[in-house]
């Protein structure tokens, strides 16, 4: 079940709930400046997107609550509510929603060309 976001945003702000770093790579644990920050998450609250100058017609937003997206590294504004970390960021910053049945960042493993991964198997 999805919870709440800790607040409404205005315009096309959206607000994340990152899932957690990856603290291992296979039988390897990382620490310190290995672990890094997730890239994955789920849109929590969306705001009702922007007025175009020209026509005055609103520009809806493309996420919406509960999507799985992906976001650049070190995207948007952190936030701690309750002592729970949310991301703050404009919908621009989302690279894209992942499809229904996507693997999960677990099941990705890095490769050694930059900004490409394979899927492992699930044998």
């Amino acid at each position: 079940d999805l919870e709440p976001s800790p607040f409404e945003p205005y315009g096309q702000i959206v607000v994340v709930l990152p899932d957690e770093p990856q603290k291992a790579y296979g039988a390897i644990q990382l620490t310190g400046k290995s672990v890094r920050d997730s890239t994955y998450g789920t849109v929590l609250a969306v705001g009702p997107g922007l007025f175009s100058h020209l026509t005055a017609q609103p520009i809806p937003v493309q996420s919406r609550r509960g999507d799985r997206v992906i976001f650049y590294e070190r995207s948007g504004h952190k936030i701690t509510v309750a002592g729970k970390e949310y991301l703050v960021m404009d919908e621009n910053q989302l690279v894209g929603k992942l499809a229904a049945g996507a693997p999960t960042p677990s099941q990705l493993e890095p490769v050694e060309e930059p900004y490409k991964s394979k899927i492992l198997s699930s044998e």
